[in-house]
């Protein structure tokens, strides 16, 4: 139990500081070590980083420099509400209609290429031209878009989220990081409430839950903490090298699933 929580705490820190989520590390390193089902994991780490979100945005209120935006951050959270269901629903006919390892391997490929889209964009992000989008449909569909890919991978979409929002709404890193953490929160949100609507919840050990959800709200408040006192240079640093992590954790993952 001690890896759960670990695992959760270490993910939702790092995950608020920069605006991955914590899904994206959670969901690699279970599928790694516990021996889990993907939907099993998928459902933990769901409603791991919903919490983590929630305690994170509801930090954010407090900050004046980290504001969510009324009209853009909002329209951006109910598309990526509408995403999470979505990407829920192609999750669950894809887990009941060919084999878990095959959907592992699949999560395990896109996670993969998004990652290293996002970190060659991040290294790069001060030579392309970035767009500043205000337009509230366009918010919308870009939500759906995010919440869909990130439900059906089950990581809550950080590092796509991060990339959208910093390239579509021109937001600096700092704001990026509580606006991909604010549709975040509506994504899982509504993903969880799709799986209880459903009664698609896998079976699982509540405990486990308990433990990792604790590990999300106190990495939460450890993130928050931590990023008032870093600049958007460590930021990004840190940001990058989770990235890393992240590759090679999915890249493992993908091999084991191809041979075996």
């Amino acid at each position: 139990m001690t890896i759960f929580f670990i695992v959760s705490l270490i993910a939702s820190a790092v995950g608020v500081i920069s605006g991955l989520g914590g899904g994206v590390i959670i969901k690699p390193v279970l599928d790694a070590v516990s021996g889990y089902p993907i939907s099993q994991i998928s459902f933990m780490s769901a409603c791991t980083v919903m919490t983590m979100a929630l305690v994170s945005v509801l930090r954010s209120r407090k900050a004046a420099d980290t504001r969510i935006e009324g009209r853009r951050g909002t329209s951006l959270a109910i598309g990526a509400a509408i995403g999470g269901v979505a990407g829920k629903q192609i999750f669950n006919y894809a887990i009941s209609g060919i084999s878990s390892s095959v959907v592992g391997s699949i999560q395990s490929a896109i996670l993969v290429l998004l990652c290293v889209l996002v970190f060659i964009y991040t290294l790069r992000k001060n030579n392309i031209k970035r767009h500043n989008l205000h337009n509230t449909v366009m918010c919308l569909l870009l939500g759906i878009c995010l919440g869909t890919i990130s439900a059906f991978i089950g990581i809550g979409g950080g590092p796509i989220n991060v990339m959208a929002i910093s390239f579509f709404l021109g937001m600096d890193t700092k704001t990026t990081a509580i606006h991909s953490i604010y549709a975040i929160f509506f994504s899982q949100l509504f993903s969880v409430i799709f799986s209880l609507a459903t009664d698609t919840v896998p079976q699982l050990e509540p405990v486990s839950l308990i433990i990792m959800i604790l590990g999300g709200i106190i990495g939460a408040l450890l993130g928050s903490s931590l990023s008032k006192k870093m600049s958007s240079k460590h930021i990004d640093k840190l940001f990058l090298w989770m990235l890393v992590i992240v590759i090679a954790i999915a890249s493992y993952n993908l091999w084991n699933y191809i041979i075996g």
